[in-house]
Formats: structure tokens, C-alpha cells, sequence
């Protein structure tokens, strides 16, 4: 029963982080489709090229 019940919360607690990570994959694999990957990194992680702003 316990083992049922640890499964449970589990399942509960890890498909909201497992369905973001999904959405995030799609996400990726759809701007890769269209040729946008640099871009979407850049957006996700702000840079300045060669330290110019």
C-alpha cells in the first residue's frame, strides 16, 4: 500500500516537471525546424557578441 502511495505522489509531483521539460523539447525541435536554434538561445540565454551591446 505504501509502495502504491509513493508511486502516486511521484507520478503527481514529477508530470508537472516532465510535461514543461516536453514543452520545452517541442519547443526547441520547432525553432531547429524552421532555423531559428541561434536565435531561440540567444532569447534563452542573453549574450552580448564579442562583449558589444
Amino acid at each position: 500500500m505504501s509502495k502504491k502511495l509513493f508511486l502516486f505522489i511521484s507520478c503527481v509531483f514529477l508530470s508537472p516537471v516532465v510535461f514543461m521539460l516536453w514543452q520545452i523539447l517541442k519547443k526547441a525541435r520547432d525553432l531547429m525546424e524552421a532555423n531559428q536554434f541561434e536565435q531561440a538561445m540567444e532569447e534563452l540565454i542573453p549574450r552580448c557578441p564579442l562583449g558589444e551591446c
